[in-house]
């Protein structure tokens, strides 16, 4: 596959994750709250979909947007090199964010939304090195 083509999909699919963690971070707006709790005149759902998926999905799709835009400029071997970096890191920020806690307490102050900005943050400062470091002459 072209790098082009590479990237645009990263792009795309970056863009769709938004959307959808933008969609799960509202879900009284969408009409999928399933506990509606009225305060006077305002609406507001009770419902841990926002925490538990919304937030964690946008910092990471947020960071995929931010990389694919660096991805048109990579050269294929790089590009080789960042995709299997890539899925090795999802599926770790996937395991470190689905273990940690929705809500943080005095015993554990990490809480589930600080891992994923961490973990996200980190995954966009590891993939510039990858790729942009220079890469090294072998005699």
């Amino acid at each position: 596959m072209k790098n082009r083509k590479v990237a645009g999909i990263t792009l795309i699919l970056s863009v769709l994750l938004i959307l959808a963690a933008y969609i799960l971070r509202n879900p009284l707006s969408f009409g999928f709250c399933q506990r509606v709790y009225l305060f006077g005149n305002e609406e507001t759902c009770l419902d841990n979909i926002a925490f538990t998926v919304g937030e964690p999905l946008q910092s990471y799709a947020v960071s995929l947007v931010i990389i694919s835009l660096f991805l048109f400029a990579a050269k294929k071997e790089v590009l080789k090199k960042w995709s299997i970096f890539a899925s090795v890191w999802t599926l770790v920020t996937l395991i470190a964010v689905t273990y940690s806690p929705v809500y943080g307490n005095a015993l554990s102050p990490i809480q589930r939304d600080v891992v994923s900005v961490f973990m996200s943050v980190l995954f966009v400062l590891v993939s510039l090195i990858l790729l942009f470091r220079k890469p090294r002459v072998r005699n």
